[in-house]
């Protein structure tokens, strides 16, 4: 027997719902008491039809109260009125266009009722996509506009109304170009009539959902494509810059706290008409908290493609989290698959290279597309960050304001703060090191030294250079220094002709060849890379197999495809440019050199320096061929040893 009416929350696996008070419903009805109940449920149910589908929440989203009489009856409550709900939803409708058309106007909290109108009461037909937060809807007003709604799973804890849009009204603050704007929410409550134990009860629903901007290209996902088709690298570009700037913007530029995104993927990023992308689902963590949000995104197929190894090992959440979802990103946005090398250098460097290769095959590929439409530093620059930001060891990864300066080209891709290869690096290589410190580069008109009235200095940028050469007609000057660049000048007038950017460390030689049709660059990347003086659009040969700093290069006079180098660690090569094969290594001497050189005209032989001791090896073969010089401080010959 109930004694009394009360109100109170039902236990798991308990029969009745405690009241707080020791008063308890018995679970023993009568079938008729059953019966009438069942048929009042079912006449109060009507204004109730749709709130919640089968299904969508779990036990612990569920909250049961009990309202029943003395007689065993459920308390009647009385019905909105469904005209007061009518006006309401224009308004709504209202507050949503002007949201849209001004982005000062502050977004406002939404029935459910308003949003189960423009959505056709959440039909399929408006679905738009599903992800592990939940269903995204198509919502259209009444003024034409469209936005798009997102209904929340809730099947873990729920987020009380309070907090809900205490956290909703925070990410609505967020205004950016590249983050998809939040412009309403909904917040509510429902109460359903379901069996229990027995008896009818009132079930609490919880509804939570987001109301966002419209992108009518829809996600990321469905415009990747390999190097050969799809979207022209321009559009790549912006969208890898874009994304880059909108995440910028939630690391760096949002003034309360960081907002980390923790499931960074193509899926997440939307697209405007204009192809400008958007960062979507960036405030989801802060919504459900970084626990429900690490089993979500855990547990959504795909996704660990994106994640970085320290989270899904053990549970680090960083801001390197999303530079390692946005560094596979890139690298997807630009050959269209997130496979990528190993951390070591041989294979980062022929993986840039088959990169390259691809886009410089394209043009012949898709008609009416010509070299001049990619700009191929650009993609050695990507994939570069792309290759960064993927890196094993979080520590190793650029922040994301390092890798804005290396879009701009005001920062190296391989900047020093995170560069994983000075630690890598033999410490012979102090030597360069040394000399990268000490060496500057001035050019001046010498005919107008004197009075100073003009100073033309060629300098690669604002940092160092370190090297140049003419060519032999003395109309092209080449430079190179520590921004890992070289700036071709032309010498009437003197001004910068083309800026070659493919090595990833600073430039330690330069030399062009006897024919002036070849460009040589060395760098302590470990590399030589050979260009045609013409066209520097991209190196015609990558040299590698030093394993140390290359120190310095030079052609040989006589033969046009032959080019020597040294190295830090004292190994001399020497290389042919046509079929691009090593022809020769030898280790001529334990310390590192500084430069090498062959003798003019003829090329019997090559001088290579070290220290305070000259090598003079055979031109053709780099072995000794003469005793070494030691040259004392004052640069006087002290013996030959």
């Amino acid at each position: 027997m109930v004694k009394g009416t009360h109100r109170g929350k039902v236990k798991d696996g308990a029969g009745a719902a405690d009241s707080g008070s020791g008063v308890v419903a018995e679970a023993s009805t009568s079938s008729a008491a059953l019966a009438e109940t069942s048929r009042t449920a079912a006449a109060r149910r009507q204004p109730l039809r749709g709130v919640v589908r089968k299904g969508r929440q779990s036990p612990s989203a569920l909250s049961v109260a009990v309202f029943l009489s003395k007689k065993g009856k459920l308390v009647r409550k009385k019905a909105g009125p469904s005209s007061s709900r009518r006006v309401r939803n224009a308004s709504g409708h209202n507050r949503l266009g002007s949201v849209l058309a001004d982005p000062c106007v502050q977004p406002h909290r939404f029935t459910l009722a308003e949003l189960r109108e423009i959505t056709h009461d959440f039909s399929d037909e408006q679905l738009l996509g599903e992800g592990a937060f939940g269903k995204v809807y198509k919502g259209v007003l009444q003024n034409g506009d469209t936005i798009a709604v997102k209904r929340l799973k809730l099947t873990m804890a729920v987020i009380q109304d309070k907090q809900y849009e205490n956290e909703a009204r925070h990410l609505m603050r967020l205004k950016h170009p590249n983050i998809v704007q939040l412009v309403g929410y909904c917040s509510e409550t429902e109460k359903k009539l379901v069996p229990y134990n027995g008896i009818f009860v009132y079930a609490e629903e919880f509804e939570r959902l987001l109301c966002l901007e419209y992108l009518p290209k829809g996600n990321l996902r469905r415009h990747l494509s390999d190097e050969y088709s799809g979207l022209d690298w321009s559009t790549r570009y912006k969208i890898i810059e874009g994304i880059c700037y909108g995440l910028h913007y939630l690391h760096e530029e949002w003034q309360v706290t960081p907002i980390i995104h923790m499931d960074l993927k193509p899926a997440n990023i939307m697209l405007d008409g204009n192809m400008v992308p958007k960062i979507a689902d960036f405030g989801l963590s802060r919504l459900f908290g970084e626990e429900q949000t690490r089993t979500c995104t855990r547990s959504c197929n795909g996704t660990p493609g994106y994640m970085a190894p320290e989270y899904i090992d053990k549970g680090i959440i960083s801001k390197k989290l999303d530079i390692f979802s946005l560094g596979v990103i890139i690298i997807e946005i630009m050959t269209g698959h997130k496979e990528y090398p190993d951390e070591t250098e041989t294979s980062s460097q022929q993986y840039i290279e088959l990169v390259l290769n691809k886009w410089r095959h394209r043009p012949r590929k898709a008609p009416g597309y010509t070299s001049g439409d990619i700009d191929y530093q650009q993609i050695k620059r990507c994939i570069q960050i792309g290759l960064l930001c993927v890196k094993f060891d979080q520590v190793k990864r650029p922040t994301i304001r390092q890798i804005i300066k290396m879009l701009d080209g005001t920062e190296g891709a391989e900047a020093e703060c995170f560069d994983e290869r000075k630690d890598d690096m033999d410490p012979r290589d102090n030597l360069g090191r040394c000399m990268d410190a000490s060496k500057g580069f001035g050019f001046s008109d010498v005919a107008k030294a004197r009075a100073r009235s003009e100073v033309a200095k060629a300098r690669a940028s604002y940092t160092k250079v370190v090297c140049c050469d003419f060519s032999s007609d003395g109309k092209l000057l080449a430079t190179g220094g520590h921004d890992k660049k070289v700036v071709l000048w032309g010498t009437e007038p003197l001004r910068p002709k083309s800026v070659l950017e493919e090595h990833s460390f600073l430039i330690t030689d330069v030399r062009f060849s006897p024919s002036m049709s070849r460009l040589a660059t060395s760098s302590f990347d470990k590399t030589v890379r050979v260009w045609d003086a013409d066209n520097t659009d991209y190196s015609l040969r990558t040299f590698t197999g030093h394993s140390a700093s290359v120190m310095s290069l030079d052609f040989h006079p006589n033969k046009e495809d032959m080019i020597c180098s040294c190295d830090s660690d004292g190994e001399v090569r020497s290389w042919s440019i046509n079929n691009g094969s090593c022809l020769t290594c030898v280790k001529v001497f334990k310390g590192g050199a500084t430069q090498m050189r062959f003798q003019p005209c003829k090329g019997k032989y090559l001088a290579v320096a070290s220290d305070k001791t000259i090598y003079i090896l055979d031109g053709v073969t780099q072995h000794a061929c003469r005793n070494p010089l030691q040259v004392g401080c004052q640069g006087s010959l002290l013996k030959s040893v």
